[in-house]
């Protein structure tokens, strides 16, 4: 089977240019022979509509497919889509986004996380580089087998990296580090709907 990736879109505030990330690793794939999934972000509204055409040699995720046929769009709990994220994730070689924490979900199943550092913000001058300095990344960037691309070559150069295998060594531990930040115990829900109730 084609190796693949999964491009995991962010809010437009972390990643203004993600669009012509999804042209230029589309492009790669088809060259290189590697097929680039692509997950918008739950807030996001590019890439849900049915017309939203999918730069050449990228697809949107089976399951975001599935979503925008039935008219299920972002933050979706139905129990397929939730059971079908681990699966998706752990098909591919590679989890690319900007400091999102789908990351430490790709990281949970042993999946390289790829952040892209080079991207424009929206939160002021600079690179999406500065979210490597927030709480919820400032570790997780230095786990090993975490890769942060700070330009477009180093990027490409990662992923083409991934899909080939060579960071195939860095799973096990990639699964340890991820396990101390995520409790992987099957009563999430419970845990957030007790939240939710004690402060409503």
């Amino acid at each position: 089977m084609m190796p693949a990736i999964l491009v995991a879109g962010t809010s437009i505030n972390y990643w203004e240019d993600e669009y012509s990330c999804l042209v230029m690793l589309g492009q790669d794939g088809l060259k290189n022979y590697y097929r680039v999934l692509y997950r918008p972000h739950p807030r996001g509204s590019w890439g849900w509509h049915p017309k939203d055409i999918m730069p050449p040699g990228v697809a949107r995720d089976p399951i975001t497919d599935r979503q925008v046929a039935h008219g299920r769009q972002g933050w979706s709990l139905h129990p397929d889509d939730l059971r079908e994220y681990p699966a998706l994730i752990a098909s591919v070689q590679a989890v690319i986004a900007a400091f999102s924490t789908l990351t430490i979900e790709a990281a949970l199943l042993g999946k390289t996380p790829i952040m892209v550092g080079y991207g424009r913000t929206r939160h002021g001058p600079g690179i999406s580089a500065v979210h490597a300095a927030y709480e919820h990344m400032a570790h997780v960037v230095n786990w090993p087998g975490v890769k942060v691309a700070y330009a477009a070559e180093d990027l490409v150069c990662f992923v083409q990296n991934a899909v080939n295998g060579q960071y195939a060594q860095y799973a096990e531990g990639l699964r340890q580090m991820a396990l101390r930040v995520a409790r992987v115990d099957g009563h999430a829900r419970e845990r957030v709907a007790e939240t939710l109730e004690c402060l409503g």
